[in-house]
């Protein structure tokens, strides 16, 4: 470990520290009082609405109704065909068999909060219907939850390689400056935060691994197999990051020079990878007769278009400069991310390369989706879920900063990029920024909404 130490670390600064347990601990109060504000002002809600619903149809499916009929769920939406599918549910058009177009690796990790609500509304006489509002707050305190899990995860990653001060910039920067903490909460719901922490965790595994001596490399090939799977199947397209592991599978056994070493090692995470991914396997089968299964493309278009990708057409431009929820222009933090990938390489060749390639076939599946926006979002949500690999070359970026600028100065950056990220969050929650369509006019206007406001 002392070896890729060197190629990643920095001096040390003094003795500041950084409080990652008094972060956190801020982090669950600040979310849960911004719930709050949300839901009792009625900036927006239930909590489980929109792509958030579909993903709990599995689970009040499975424990109140104890199929996959999906009743409870097209109770709570209506009996009309549209309606249901405007959810993403619907029958599948050559079994007939009712299903939700949304992958289950959402409910499979919201399950134990899902049951303690069930277990709640069973108690104090609830409404048993998945929906009620026990399971409304199990569903809030999931997406805080996996925003703290997420958050500790790329914090004892950077510790790794970087003293605590950078490390905790590093998180502040990626937790508030960018749009994860909304996906927290106003959207907490949505399968973001879920591959958010998925994601975080992977990328720690990826530095054990590459790092461990050879008799706990076994332990750790598991750990990467099962996390890819819950990747695959909470968003499937990210399971590009499936490269990550094979590429420092490829790096560490080369060293070994043993061609056997190789092969056990690609088995051992390939084996934990199917096991992990076997629900969806099986889901799709019993609902289409196939093993893989497009469940987007089962549904009529979307105002004339499919949903499905583009690949010839990338909107690679809009994607990242576009001011209706460009990546770089909403997150320009983001972009600092991508500024420190140079200096990254020149040290270590091989993770900083996987994880570019990573991120620029991402960008690629993103602005080939039908609608490279995604809809309904504030900023620019699929990076969401990649932003514990941007968090990697984040860090070198700050490293660079705060030895030019100095400690002081490089606090002043962050409070400016968090501030201004806080902002338009608060522009979003309160429709000043819509939801779709954001123009250079309606970012002109916010200073207007605001003294209306107040």
């Amino acid at each position: 470990m002392s070896i890729n130490r060197k190629i990643w670390g920095t001096a040390s600064y003094g003795n500041a520290k950084f409080n990652i347990i008094f972060v956190v601990f801020f982090t669950i109060l600040l979310a849960t009082a911004c719930c709050l504000h949300i839901y009792e002002d009625n900036l927006n809600g239930p909590p489980i609405r929109s792509d958030g619903f579909g993903y709990n149809s599995y689970l009040s499916s499975i424990f109140i109704d104890g199929d996959l009929s999906f009743h409870s769920a097209l109770t709570e939406v209506s009996d009309d065909d549209l309606a249901s599918k405007a959810y993403g549910l619907g029958p599948h058009p050559t079994t007939g068999k009712m299903f939700t177009k949304y992958l289950p690796g959402t409910a499979l990790l919201a399950t134990p909060f899902f049951i303690a609500a069930d277990v709640f509304a069973k108690l104090y006489k609830f409404p048993r219907t998945g929906y009620s509002t026990p399971y409304q707050v199990a569903n809030i305190l999931s997406g805080i939850f996996y925003l703290c899990i997420g958050m500790l995860a790329i914090y004892t990653t950077l510790r790794r390689k970087y003293p605590s001060q950078i490390a905790g910039m590093v998180l502040l920067l990626v937790t508030f400056a960018t749009n994860v903490f909304h996906y927290a909460t106003y959207d907490g719901s949505f399968s973001h935060i879920y591959s958010f922490a998925i994601i975080s965790i992977y990328t720690l595994l990826l530095d054990q691994y590459r790092n461990s001596s050879p008799n706990r490399d076994t332990y750790y090939l598991i750990g990467l197999g099962i996390a890819i799977g819950l990747i695959a199947m909470i968003r499937l397209p990210n399971a590009i990051l499936g490269i990550l592991a094979l590429g420092l599978i490829v790096e560490k056994n080369l060293k070994l020079e043993s061609r056997i070493h190789l092969f056990q090692h690609l088995a051992i995470f390939g084996i934990a990878a199917f096991i992990s991914t076997m629900p969806l396997f099986a889901y799709w089968y019993r609902t289409s007769g196939s093993f893989i299964f497009n469940s987007y493309a089962a549904f009529p278009p979307k105002n004339g278009k499919l949903e499905g990708f583009n690949w010839t057409k990338p909107e690679i431009f809009k994607f990242l400069f576009s001011i209706d929820r460009g990546l770089f222009f909403w997150s320009p933090v983001t972009l600092l991310g991508f500024l420190g990938l140079p200096s990254l390489l020149k040290r270590d060749h091989v993770f900083p390369g996987l994880i570019t390639l990573v991120l620029a076939v991402h960008i690629y599946i993103c602005s080939s989706w039908w609608t490279w926006s995604f809809g309904a979002s504030f900023a620019c949500r699929p990076f969401v879920d990649l932003m514990p690999l941007v968090s990697v070359p984040l860090a070198t970026s700050i490293v660079t900063i705060r030895k030019k600028w100095g400690a002081r100065w490089t606090w002043a950056l962050i409070f400016c990029f968090i501030s201004i990220n806080l902002i338009l969050m608060y522009s979003y929650w309160h429709s000043y920024i819509p939801y779709t369509g954001t123009t250079l006019k309606t970012l002109e206007n916010l200073p207007m909404n605001f003294g209306i406001e107040y």
